[in-house]
């Protein structure tokens, strides 16, 4: 498995690309933790998604344009 953004495969972190707190409160564990809201992403671009530099939308893409599911391993 490979980060989504920059393909660093030496530790990846499978994360949230919408926020638990973007979810209302009556939404299933399910559907937050569904794998198309996850995706593994290197330790920076885990920590840039959680700070607002890179963009849960621009993830989307990015994992789109790479024809992946957002936690296929490799």
């Amino acid at each position: 498995m490979s980060c989504a953004v920059c393909a660093y495969d030496g530790h990846v972190e499978v994360c949230h690309i919408d926020a638990l707190a973007a979810f209302d409160d009556l939404v299933s564990v399910g559907e937050i933790n569904a794998l198309s809201n996850l995706v593994a992403l290197c330790p920076t671009h885990h920590w840039e998604l959680d700070n607002g530099e890179l963009d849960a939308d621009e993830l989307r893409a990015v994992v789109e344009a790479r024809e992946v599911f957002p936690c296929e391993a490799t």
